[in-house]
């Protein structure tokens, strides 16, 4: 039996090929010959640029920028071919990087992640892919952009000094006049995670905001700056960008990279899909078994276990998830596409006892994913040990004495 895994990083406890391996482990426990392909996958988010270099056989440099709150760190440029990069938020700009406060949400910035598109110029790439999912700031891409050259100044003509989120409504003018000459030769592609607008109840504010510190009397506040800032950017470049789907994503970075980089943006998943020529890694397995740390409502919106789903679909294969947890609305994913959902977690436990015990979470529940579905073959009268193996038949309600579902999986 063949099996594709195709799973994304456990936010917080498992990076993408750490999860996939403790898949792997609970698949080998139940069919221990099984021919099992592992390809990393992320949506945009964090784990993008391994997922991509690694698809795309490029290399990684690491170099010195500033994290969201402008202290020194090291974070990577994946360089794919001699004109291509690709980079993320969530590297240099990433919620795991801040503790998030009332604080923290003030002051976050992305001026990192502006360093890191420098340095993709500076060796001379002039196609850059940026994730945009896993940030940990509400800046709309200002301090990327101050990293680029742009200045920004109030009312008073006073100039909006780095690292300040919560001056987005006092923005009155933009200065483009330092801006680094470079980016009007250069193709950047924003790869999203998300389809959110930048305002409103679907907006960047009300969506993502309290995970990043946000109280719920800071969200409304947020979003009317950032509709104003969305005002600012119309009058400088003549677009409006706040409806754009993607345009919430990165706390308002989709919208940003529009204005500022001119870039356009992609679907996340199906741009990482496409690097790993995941459509002819499947094209023979008999199952794809993906994951994330939790499944719910806006797993629909372009996150990896839907987006492995859909394309795996169109060749008519079977499709399973293990995750971490399931939210709200997990059931929706069946409607696109997933055949089963397994969660690791599966008695009460605490937080931070799922997340010490991970490794071993997942590969229980992978395990017991691979028996439910022997099971559930046997259940549907179905034979599944090409040809060599006499069909199986119900009796009563009994079942012929040796029939074992397990062995038929394995012997697939």
């Amino acid at each position: 039996m063949k099996i594709v895994i195709a799973a994304d990083s456990f936010k917080g406890s498992l990076q993408t090929l750490e999860a996939a391996e403790h898949i792997k482990r609970g698949i080998l426990r139940v069919l221990s010959e099984a021919r099992i392909t592992v390809l990393p996958i992320a949506d945009g988010g964090e784990g993008t640029v391994n997922t991509m270099v690694a698809g795309l056989k490029g290399r990684m440099e690491w170099y010195t920028v500033a994290d969201p709150m402008g202290n020194p760190m090291k974070a990577p440029v994946g360089y794919l071919d001699p004109d291509t990069a690709v980079i993320e938020i969530a590297a240099a700009s990433g919620l795991s990087l801040v503790k998030p406060s009332e604080d923290s949400v003030k002051r976050a910035s992305t001026y990192g992640t502006g360093q890191l598109l420098l340095h993709a110029l500076d060796v001379g790439c002039r196609t850059v892919y940026v994730g945009m999912g896993g940030s940990g700031t509400n800046d709309a891409g200002i301090g990327f952009a101050q990293a680029l050259g742009y200045r920004f100044y109030d009312e008073a003509g006073e100039l909006i000094p780095e690292g300040r989120a919560s001056l987005l409504d006092s923005i009155g003018r933009i200065d483009c006049g330092l801006v680094d000459p470079r980016l009007k030769e250069t193709s950047v592609i924003a790869i999203s995670d998300v389809d959110n607008p930048l305002l409103g109840e679907k907006g960047a504010a009300h969506i993502f905001g309290r995970q990043k510190g946000m109280t719920d009397s800071l969200i409304p506040v947020f979003d009317r700056a950032m509709r104003r800032f969305a005002q600012v950017l119309r009058k400088e470049f003549g677009r409006e960008f706040e409806d754009i789907p993607g345009a919430g994503a990165g706390g308002g970075f989709g919208a940003g990279l529009m204005a500022f980089a001119d870039a356009r943006i992609e679907r996340g998943i199906d741009t990482v899909l496409d690097a790993v020529k995941f459509d002819d890694a499947i094209a023979d397995a008999d199952l794809v078994i993906t994951g994330e740390g939790r499944i719910d409502h806006q797993s629909v919106h372009g996150k990896v276990p839907v987006g492995v789903a859909q394309r795996a679909k169109k060749q008519n294969k079977m499709v399973a998830a293990v995750v971490g947890s399931v939210g709200k609305d997990y059931e929706k994913a069946y409607q696109y596409g997933l055949d089963a959902i397994e969660s690791a977690v599966a008695y009460p436990i605490t937080l931070e006892e799922a997340m010490e015990e991970a490794g071993d979470l997942v590969e229980d529940a992978a395990e017991r994913l691979i028996r439910a579905i022997a099971a559930g073959r046997r259940m549907n009268h179905v034979n599944i040990q090409r040809g060599n193996y006499d069909e199986e038949k119900m009796d009563g309600g009994s079942v012929r004495a040796g029939y074992d579902p397990v062995r038929l999986l394995r012997e697939q």
